[in-house]
């Protein structure tokens, strides 16, 4: 199962409508009628009212323009360059796969069906405002994602690929003389219904990374256990594993049941090998090193020691020694890249242009889960 990224970008700049219309009928002209696994609108909203109201805008227009997009996620990261909206579309490219929409407790996602057996979900926008607070709205995602893996006869361990959408990730709260980090409180969460099932290839590659609103929003794939996959966990010898930070480098307190704070769950990468075509995803990676944030205040030097990161990741030296068979030598094929801010970004493009040549991308503008870090990667690649 191989799957491929188009993004797509106004190219001329006006209004959100006529960018959104611009957007629509570029991808309308491209062939993509049954090959759609997942849409995510990227927007340069920064309020819920805003965002409730620019959201129903795009889904009746998507919907009434293109009838093979069903799973939808509306993410508040305004596209770095200034469009007001910009759009990142995921396909599936093994014609002998076909797709199945489906829905439950009013969430859509796409089901992969081949040899009239069910193999994935792609599951988009799974989505709860603060209205009750980030404790609450981190709950409910779970539960939902639980609900629907459970009715595709799924758990948490068959998630290869999570995306974590924080509104205000860095926040702070104070409750009873304590500190409670949003990103904290979301990892109690996942922490929590992660606990409930053994892993036994490794937690999922993910992205943690903030919005402006929205609430707590997560995208998944997830596939059944079958002789024709084979999935490996990657880790990145130059960095620690997330999941075994040491909880000098969390922030807050725990938010829930546990006697400490949870750590992240996830993987540095995973590695898919499906018949004859393989892939990984690779986790929002950003300049760490072991557990430490290196190049501080330095926006070029963490360009560059995230992208060294990701090309050891997936080095082929790196690749055999997780226990991949035949691994082979791996380009990346698309990258999306999330920057606090967007002074100097001219500069930074540049830098990951000329040290990633050639590969398509999207920069965001985010908030990412440290305060010390200035840019996150996150790449398929094959």
């Amino acid at each position: 199962m191989n799957i491929s990224v188009l993004f797509v970008e106004p190219e001329i700049k006006g209004g959100f409508l006529q960018e959104l219309n611009y957007c629509i009928a570029q991808i309308k002209s491209k062939n993509l009628a049954g090959r759609i696994i997942s849409t995510t609108a990227f927007l340069n909203i920064a309020d819920n009212e805003s965002f409730i109201k620019h959201k129903n805008i795009i889904c009746d227009s998507i919907r009434r323009e293109i009838n093979n997009i069903s799973s939808i996620n509306y993410i508040c990261q305004p596209p770095a360059k200034g469009d007001q909206i910009a759009f990142e579309i995921h396909l599936i490219d093994d014609r002998n796969i076909s797709l199945k929409h489906a829905e439950y407790k009013g969430f859509s996602y796409v089901r992969a069906v081949s040899d009239n057996l069910a193999r994935a979900i792609f599951v988009s926008g799974i989505q709860y405002d603060y209205s009750e607070g980030v404790l609450n709205a981190s709950e409910k995602v779970f539960s939902a994602m639980e609900e629907i893996l459970q009715n595709e006869g799924l758990s948490f361990n068959n998630i290869v690929r999570q995306w974590n959408y924080i509104e205000n990730i860095l926040n702070e709260i104070k409750q009873n003389n304590s500190i409670k980090q949003h990103y904290q409180i979301f990892n109690d969460i996942r922490s929590k219904y992660y606990g409930k099932v053994d892993f036994i290839n490794g937690y999922p590659a993910a992205t943690g990374i903030g919005t402006l609103a929205g609430g707590v929003t997560v995208s998944f794939y997830a596939h059944h256990e079958n002789d024709d996959i084979q999935e490996f966990q990657i880790d990145n010898p130059l960095q620690q594993p997330a999941f075994k930070y040491p909880s000098e480098v969390l922030v807050g307190e725990s938010s829930v049941e546990f006697c400490e704070k949870t750590t992240p769950k996830f993987v540095r990468a995973k590695h898919i090998r499906s018949g004859d075509t393989e892939m990984t995803f690779v986790s929002g990676t950003a300049s760490i090193r072991h557990e430490k944030t290196v190049a501080l205040n330095d926006m070029q030097e963490q360009t560059k020691v995230t992208i060294e990161n990701i090309q050891r990741l997936i080095s082929q030296e790196n690749l055999e020694q997780s226990g991949i068979p035949g691994a082979k030598i791996e380009k990346i094929s698309y990258y999306r890249a999330y920057v606090k801010n967007a002074a100097n970004l001219n500069e930074i493009i540049q830098k990951c242009e000329e040290l990633l040549p050639g590969i398509p991308y999207l920069f965001l503008i985010s908030d990412i889960c440290r305060s010390d870090l200035l840019i996150e990667i996150e790449a398929f690649s094959s």
